[in-house]
């Protein structure tokens, strides 16, 4: 079995609103419910300790807007930033695309 695990990454307000708690707890869900995602989380206004992936970096040269969500380096319009089903959509998509679509 293959240790390379799919990226979903947050960007948060610090300290966390409403908003970025439900993402951050329906996250950590998904995450628990498969290991082979796997949960990075940046908090707006701290420095950042891991690699992002190449569409996170790319975002940032735009406007922020905070929370940003990532799925496999994609992200997700705000619009769905609220709807549990619309973003289990999202990860199964890209999670199928299978490992080798996956980045880093």
């Amino acid at each position: 079995m293959s240790t390379k695990k799919m990226r979903l990454e947050l960007l948060l307000a610090g300290p966390p609103t409403k908003k970025c708690l439900f993402l951050k707890n329906t996250f950590e869900g998904f995450v628990r419910n498969n290991p082979q995602l796997q949960l990075n989380i940046y908090y707006a206004g701290s420095a950042i300790s891991v690699p992002t992936t190449k569409g996170y970096r790319q975002t940032l040269d735009k406007r922020i807007v905070i929370p940003m969500v990532f799925i496999n380096g994609t992200p997700i319009p705000k619009e769905y930033h609220m709807d549990i089903e619309a973003l289990q959509s999202f990860i199964n998509e890209e999670f199928n695309k299978g490992e080798n679509e996956w980045h880093d």
